[in-house]
C-alpha cells in the first residue's frame, strides 16, 4: 500500500499512481489473494491512500457502522467464510469472488447497537495498545540497562583499559572458553540405523528466542539410548542459537529444566558454565548491544542466513565481574524483564478477552444495549 496525501492520479515519490485504486478514510481494502488463512486489510487510521490494482475497494453504506465492521471483519466467523468461498488449487494463490464476498452473511444488530459492540471491543483495543507501549518503552529501558550495567558495572569509579574498551578496574576479560563449556547439539540422521533408539524432547532454532524460550511447540528426536547423557540439557545451561538471522546470532536464554530429559539440535549450543560465571549473567551479556555487536561481526552471512561456529562462541570476550557483581546486576536486569514479562501476559490475556467478545458480541449470543 502507498500511503498519499495527494491527490489521486499525481506522482507520490516518483512513483506513477495513476493506475492504483484510490482509498479513502472508512473504506474496506481487501485483499482477494488467499494468503495463509486469508488477508483483511481497512484503512480505518489513514485519511487517504493508493492501493495495487490487485486490490479490492470497498465502501460501507449507512446500515452499517464503520467500527463494527472493523471489527466484524477480525471475527472468526468472516474469516472462516471468506476461507471458504476462496478459489484455486494452490492454498497460497486461492482467490475470493467479489460476488463471494458481498454474499457473505453476518448478524446485523440495530445500528446504535453497533456502535456499542465497536466502542467496547474498541476499548480493548485501546487497552492492548497501551499495554504494548508500556512493553516497547521498557524494552528499551532495559537495552540501556545492559549497556551500562555490562560494561561499567555497579558504583565503580576506577577503570582500566582493555582490548575491547574500558571496564571496572576490578573486572577481567576472558574467552568463554576459558571460564564455560561450549556443548553442540544433536545432529538429525535419518538414514542412519540405531542402536537401543530412544525418543526424546529437543529444542529447535525457533524455541530459543531472544531472552526467553518458547516452549509452545515441542518436538522429538530419536537418538540412541548411549548418547542421552552426552546430549542432555541440565538446569543452568545457557542456550545460544547457532545459526538465522544475522541479527539473531547468539539469542537464547537459561534452561531451567522445564523438560526432562530433553536434548538440543546441532544448530542450537549449550553452555555450561563453571564457578566463575552465572548462567544468567552470561546471558544477559549475549543479550547486550556489546555481544550481538560481537556475534554480528563474527557471523559468517550466506544467501538467507548466518551462522557461528562452536570457535567462535568459545572465543566470545566474556566481561567478567565477580560473582557477586554478577549477582547484583541480574537483580537489576530481572526486575526490568519481570516488568516485560508481565507485560506481555496481560496483553495476552486481553487478546483472549478480545476473542471471547469478538464470538460473543458479533455473533449475537451476547446483546448489548445502547
Amino acid at each position: 500500500m502507498v500511503k498519499a496525501s495527494e491527490r489521486f492520479g499525481r506522482a507520490l515519490h516518483g512513483k506513477d499512481v495513476s493506475r492504483y485504486r484510490h482509498v479513502r478514510r472508512g473504506e474496506v481494502v481487501l485483499d482477494p489473494m488467499l494468503l495463509w488463512d486469508g488477508a483483511i486489510a481497512r484503512l480505518w487510521r489513514f485519511d487517504e491512500g493508493f492501493v495495487s490494482p490487485d486490490y479490492r475497494v470497498y465502501r460501507p453504506n449507512a446500515k452499517i457502522h464503520h467500527g463494527f465492521l472493523d471489527h466484524l471483519l477480525d471475527g472468526h466467523h468472516m474469516r472462516l467464510a471468506y476461507k471458504n468461498n476462496a478459489r484455486g488449487t494452490n492454498k497460497r494463490r486461492n482467490r475470493i469472488a467479489r460476488s463471494d464476498f458481498l454474499a457473505i452473511e453476518f448478524p446485523s444488530p440495530p445500528l446504535p447497537e453497533q456502535e456499542r459492540i465497536a466502542a467496547i471491543l474498541s476499548s480493548v483495543d485501546e487497552a492492548i495498545q497501551a499495554t504494548q507501549a508500556v512493553i516497547q518503552q521498557t524494552r528499551r529501558v532495559k537495552e540501556g540497562l545492559l549497556q551500562d550495567l555490562l560494561t561499567q558495572g555497579i558504583g565503580h569509579t576506577r577503570f582500566k583499559k582493555t582490548e575491547i574498551g574500558e571496564i571496572p578496574a576490578s573486572w577481567q576479560v576472558v574467552a568463554l572458553g576459558q571460564v564455560a563449556e561450549v556443548r553442540s547439539g544433536v545432529a538429525k540422521n535419518s538414514n542412519k540405523k540405531l542402536v537401543d533408539p530412544i525418543e526424546v524432547p529437543y529444542l529447535r532454532v525457533a524455541n530459543v528466542q531472544d531472552g526467553y524460550l518458547d516452549l509452545s511447540e515441542i518436538r522429538t528426536i530419536t537418538i540412541e539410548r548411549a548418547r542421552l547423557e552426552k546430549y542432555a540439557l541440565k538446569a543452568g545451561d545457557v542456550l545460544m542459537n547457532e545459526g538465522g538471522d544475522i541479527d539473531k546470532l547468539g539469542r537464547g536464554d537459561v534452561w531451567q529444566g522445564q523438560i526432562d530429559p530433553c536434548v538440543h539440535q546441532n544448530h542450537v549450543f549449550s553452555v555450561r558454565c563453571g564457578a566463575q560465571l552465572t548462567p544468567h549473567y552470561l546471558s544477559y551479556l549475549a543479550e547486550s548491544p556489546f555481544g550481538k555487536a560481537y556475534f554480528l561481526k563474527k557471523g559468517k552471512q550466506t544467501t538467507n542466513l548466518a551462522s557461528i561456529n562452536k570457535t567462535q562462541l568459545r572465543a566470545f570476550p566474556v566481561l567478567l565481574p565477580p560473582v557477586g557483581e554478577q549477582a547484583e546486576i541480574i537483580k537489576h536486569l530481572d526486575a526490568v524483564r519481570g516488568v516485560i514479562d508481565q507485560g506481555v501476559v496481560e496483553v495476552e490475556q486481553l487478546q483472549q478477552v478480545k476473542a471471547g467478545l469478538l464470538q460473543d458480541l458479533l455473533t449475537g449470543t451476547v446483546r448489548v444495549s445502547p
